[in-house]
Parts: structure tokens; sequence; C-alpha cells
């Protein structure tokens, strides 16, 4: 593989996933840049770390994965109050997807809990 090979790599993938008792969902994979800008820094704003953001991580990368036919995400912050009231055993199941197509883990989550903006 050369440099342009390289550098051109591949598009991002959707996927579909089967939800249990919910439903089959499209997630896409987060370029770098975007899991970057509206998940890292959404998750650690900062010096001091945001408890409500630490408890909504998992909604958080799941309404940057989800996507409607179009490709494009279509949840936001916004739409938390009523994906807490979701059954844990679905909002489980997509973050595990979501983590997976975003490149991250659950201790990649808590490192970025631990570091300071001057790490």
């Amino acid at each position: 593989m050369n440099r342009e090979q390289f550098l051109r790599g591949r598009t991002a993938k959707v996927v579909e996933v089967d939800v249990p008792d919910f439903g089959v969902v499209k997630m896409r994979e987060l370029p770098e840049s975007i899991r970057v800008r509206e998940f890292d820094t959404w998750l650690r704003p900062g010096e001091k770390v945001n408890r409500q953001r630490q408890l909504d991580a998992r909604l958080k990368i799941i309404s940057l994965c989800v996507v409607g036919d179009d490709g494009q995400p279509y949840l936001s912050d916004a739409d938390f109050p009523e994906m807490r009231q979701m059954p844990s055993a679905v909002i489980s199941r997509m973050a595990d997807v979501a983590m997976n197509l975003a490149g991250l883990n659950d201790d990649d989550i808590g490192d970025k809990l631990k570091k300071t903006s001057t790490d």
C-alpha cells in the first residue's frame, strides 16, 4: 500500500443492527474527526468532569451513530430524556455496537474522563 492508497482509505460503512425487542436500526461508523469533535470533547469539556454527560455517554455515542435511510444521523442531545426511558437491554445493545463502530471501548471512556485538558 502506498501513501495515496492509505489516505484514500475507505468510506465509513453503515450497518443494520438487529436489536431484540426493538427492531432493526441503521448505524454508521464514525470518522475520527466526528468522534473527537462530537464525542470526546462533549464527554469532557475542559478541566471538570460533567457528571450528567458521564451518565449520558452511551446515549451520546448512540445518537452519533444511528442514521436514517439517507445515512444521516437523526438523534440529538434533546432526545436523551426519551432515550433514558427505553429498556436498558435496548440501549446496551445499541451502545455496544456504536462503541465498536466509533473505535471505542469502556476503558477509552474511563481514560477520557480521567484526563485533564493539560494532558
